[in-house]
C-alpha cells in the first residue's frame, strides 16, 4: 500500500463556468479553466485517474477563494504552494515571471522573453506560457502579443473577459 497522500480535486462553479483544481502532497497540481462540468470531470479523471473528488475540500480552499475573487473583478491572493516538479527550468523561469505580472497590467511575449534573459526567445516563451498547468493562479492571460490579445488555452473570449475584469481590455 502506498503511503503517499492522495490527489484531492474540486470542481466549483464560477460566473464563467465550472473550474477544476487538483492538489497533491507537493502543492497545486493543476487548474482547469472554466467549461461545462461534465467535460471538465472527464478531463480531470483522464489526467489524474487516481484523484479523489470532494465538495469544497480545505486543501483547495485558498485557490478557490482567489479564483472567485478574480471572477468578481478583485485582485486575488494565492498561496505559493505549487508543484513545479514536472516543469523544465526554462518553463519554470517563464512562469515565475508571469506570476510577477501585477493585477491590471499586461506584458508581451517579447517583454517576458527579455525578463527571463532570453530576448530572442519570444516563441519559446509562448510555448512555456501555453504549458502553464495553473492558469488563473499563474495569470498567463496577462501575456499578450505585441500587436493584439494573442491566444489562450480557454479561448480568446475568455482571455478578453478576464482582462476586462482587471480593467485592462476593451
Amino acid at each position: 500500500m502506498s503511503s503517499e497522500r492522495p490527489l484531492l480535486a474540486e470542481i466549483f462553479s464560477t460566473p464563467l463556468g465550472w473550474v477544476g483544481l487538483v492538489v497533491g502532497p507537493r502543492g497545486l497540481e493543476r487548474v482547469w479553466l472554466p467549461r461545462h462540468r461534465s467535460a471538465l470531470l472527464r478531463e480531470m479523471r483522464s489526467a489524474f485517474p487516481q484523484l479523489t473528488l470532494l465538495d469544497e475540500p480545505d486543501a483547495t480552499r485558498p485557490w478557490r477563494q482567489g479564483i472567485l475573487e478574480m471572477m468578481k473583478g478583485r485582485p486575488p491572493s494565492f498561496p505559493d504552494h505549487l508543484n513545479w516538479d514536472k516543469l523544465s527550468t526554462f518553463t519554470r523561469a517563464v512562469l515565475v515571471a508571469v506570476r510577477s505580472i501585477p493585477w491590471g497590467t499586461v506584458m508581451t511575449y517579447g517583454q517576458l522573453a527579455v525578463a527571463v534573459g532570453r530576448p530572442r526567445a519570444a516563441r519559446a516563451v509562448g510555448r512555456a506560457v501555453a504549458a502553464n498547468p495553473w492558469p488563473l493562479v499563474v495569470p498567463c492571460h496577462r501575456v499578450v502579443r505585441a500587436d493584439g490579445i494573442g491566444g489562450f488555452g480557454g479561448g480568446v473570449e475568455l482571455k478578453r473577459t478576464l482582462l476586462q475584469k482587471e480593467g485592462i481590455w476593451r
